[in-house]
């Protein structure tokens, strides 16, 4: 199990193990603990030898032996594997976990687990449009923690500023893996109501008309965590329109900074097969940070 400190919490130290040490820069060090004073402590790494690191620079530490191990290198665990750039998945969050993500620091989103299986949430930008609320239920499936449950609704209104524009998708899936290697697979439906224009002849001018879709939806993500650092990731939506089909999706990058912070990097896609219509290439970028321990 692993053990937690902070620079002045001597007693939970062991000197017969090896910790990973987080630095107050969020750099981290490996290595078997030698000597504790108080003050500082002595780390023996296989490739700077015998440091002292005075407690006031250290974050955490924690025992090597309970971290997950990718490239022969035992790593702090993904501390977003709830999601993907947007889409859920079956990893449950522990109770009081949560996040906050900013995605172009436009658009922001949190969520809060109230039980190991139940999670609720909220999206909206910089100019309160959207303002979406969800709830998501997961759980794990047989042993070793490699097939994961999950389903919930998100909904709200597209605008803050009309009543006449909302949106809102239920879903249900699977996730393979863990929370470092896995894949995820949705599948749902998205309701749409928005305010359209139609021109009348009779009358020769637009008239408001109340437009209602509900259209099945799919996604496939997946994450790969591949070091310390970085994991290859990918998210892909298919949505059948009534009036027309929608792909939206790319690959990407989740960039991992000490114990609690993530930047992901991706680039989009939004195509519209029966238009053949594709767009450019578009960036995103979005930073999450865990909140609590």
């Amino acid at each position: 199990m692993a053990q937690s400190s902070g620079p002045s919490a001597q007693s939970t130290t062991d000197s017969s193990k090896v910790y990973v040490i987080e630095m107050n820069n969020n750099n981290t060090i490996q290595g078997e603990l030698i000597s504790d004073d108080g003050r500082e402590i002595g780390i023996k790494t296989s490739d700077r030898g015998l440091i002292f690191i005075p407690k006031y620079e250290i974050k955490s530490m924690t025992l090597a032996e309970a971290l997950p191990e990718i490239a022969n290198k035992k790593v702090f665990p993904n501390p977003h594997p709830g999601r993907y750039f947007y889409s859920p998945s079956g990893i449950s969050m522990k109770q009081g976990d949560a996040y906050y993500q900013a995605i172009y620091y436009l658009v922001f989103q949190a969520q809060y687990a109230i039980t190991d299986h139940w999670s609720v949430g909220a999206t909206t930008s910089i100019i309160l449009s959207p303002i979406l609320l969800n709830f998501k239920y997961t759980h794990d499936i047989g042993t070793q923690d490699k097939l994961h449950f999950v389903t919930g609704m998100q909904g709200g209104s597209i605008s803050a500023w009309s009543s006449d524009n909302s949106l809102g998708v239920a879903y249900a899936g699977l996730t393979f893996g863990n929370a470092e290697h896995n894949l995820t697979l949705n599948g749902g439906a998205l309701y749409t109501k928005y305010l359209d224009y139609q021109y009348d002849p009779a009358t020769g001018e637009l008239q408001d008309v109340k437009v209602r879709e509900t259209a099945p939806a799919i996604s496939l993500s997946f994450n790969h965590r591949i070091s310390a650092t970085a994991s290859l990731m990918g998210e892909f939506w298919y949505v059948i329109g009534a009036s027309q089909n929608i792909f939206v999706g790319g690959p990407g990058l989740r960039t991992y900074s000490g114990k609690k912070n993530t930047l992901d990097f991706a680039i989009l896609r939004v195509s519209l097969p029966a238009a053949s219509w594709t767009s450019g290439l578009i960036p995103m970028i979005s930073w999450t940070q865990r909140l609590g321990e």
